[in-house]
């Protein structure tokens, strides 16, 4: 369980709301507006959510190398007999090139690079003789 302090130190400006249902007061992060960070196991969790209502769950942010959903994960009403919506996203890996052959591309241009700057250099040498 987390700690005040932990609430307080957030980044984001804590707004506390009177709880006229249950007495006492609820923080809330104007900022956030119900934004979830998934866990190693990628499991998000909300509480306070009514039945009716329609919502939408939106990836902004993918793992690294991944890519981000193009389509919202989940859009509509929580069913009133169990309050719970199970779904499973997958999300697709970034294609990243191969680095095969990346250190001997380099050495072949500064090895082309020497032997034409030597040819230039022999070529000079060779007309001032002529000359």
């Amino acid at each position: 369980m987390k700690t005040i302090e932990y609430y307080m130190n957030l980044p984001y400006r804590l707004e506390l709301v009177p709880d006229t249902d249950e007495g006492g007061f609820v923080a809330s992060y104007p900022e956030l507006r119900g934004c979830l960070t998934s866990g190693e196991d990628g499991v998000l969790q909300w509480t306070g959510l009514h039945p009716g209502l329609r919502y939408r769950l939106t990836e902004v942010k993918a793992p690294e190398g991944f890519k981000l959903l193009t389509e919202t994960a989940f859009t509509g009403t929580l069913p009133a007999d169990t309050l719970s919506v199970e779904l499973t996203v997958v999300n697709a890996r970034t294609f990243t090139m191969p680095e095969t052959g990346a250190v001997s591309g380099a050495v072949l241009r500064v090895l082309g690079l020497a032997t034409a700057i030597s040819c230039l250099c022999m070529l000079s040498v060779l007309s001032r003789k002529r000359h």
